[in-house]
């Protein structure tokens, strides 16, 4: 994804704060997903995902909304997605 503006959803810092989720590694799932998609619960979301390598190769899934024609993003929410790192460890 090209360099966007984030702004950050009330809800995405206060699950990240107790998540351990760093800022930094939303900013870098976002300037480069492994695998985007459509929030299947939510149109106009999308989920992004990416290892971190900080948090031992786990996979943050990251849920955006795209704002001003994509030059920007709302942060929803932040998590560390336990079944997607349990599938992309099991296809290496």
């Amino acid at each position: 994804m090209e360099s966007v503006r984030i702004r950050w959803s009330d809800h995405a810092l206060g699950r990240m704060r107790l998540r351990a989720i760093e800022p930094l590694w939303v900013e870098r799932v976002l300037a480069g997903p492994e695998v985007v998609e459509a929030d299947p619960d939510h149109p106009g979301r999308f989920r992004a995902f990416a290892r971190v390598p900080e948090c031992d190769g786990r996979v943050l899934r990251v849920v955006y909304e795209p704002l001003q024609d994509g030059a920007e993003a709302l942060i929803v929410t932040a998590l560390l997605d336990r079944g997607r790192t349990r599938n992309w460890r099991r296809s290496r």
